[in-house]
């Protein structure tokens, strides 16, 4: 067995059987793990990520029977979210601000370097820049 990319094999200490149960779907199978030697991230593998629900592969089909298309008709099919605690009760709302502070901005997240090269394009492309 290789890590992807390596010309040297791993060094496998052994291969344990367990089951394995997503909290979140309510999923359990049952699948191998390798162990070996070095410290390295836990992987799953396709099929069991698959059979717990964690991924899913091909289109994702949607089907909507019913869609409301009035402001009443919305409030009235999604009624358990429209009413109790938490929710405006008028059309608009007030946020409080405080003007001493001064406003800030997130700094740009950096690109991966293996995209950089793509999104140049794509910018200069758009821009309608062309030289290189």
């Amino acid at each position: 067995m290789f890590a992807y990319g390596s010309e040297t094999p791993l060094s496998i200490h052994g291969i344990v059987t367990t089951d394995v149960v997503s909290i979140n779907m309510n999923e359990k199978c049952t699948t191998d793990f390798v162990v070996i030697q070095r410290d390295a991230i836990t992987l799953l593998r396709k099929q069991s990520a698959i059979s717990l629900g964690l991924l899913r592969v091909g289109p994702q089909v949607s089907h909507v029977d019913h869609y409301p298309e009035t402001r009443d008709s919305i409030i009235s099919w999604y009624r358990d979210l429209c009413t109790g605690v938490g929710l405006l009760k008028d059309d608009s709302g007030h946020l409080h601000i405080d003007k001493n502070i001064k406003p800030v901005t997130q700094p740009m997240r950096r690109t991966s370097f293996l995209l950089r090269e793509k999104v140049d394009k794509k910018t200069r492309r758009a821009v309608g820049v062309w030289y290189y």
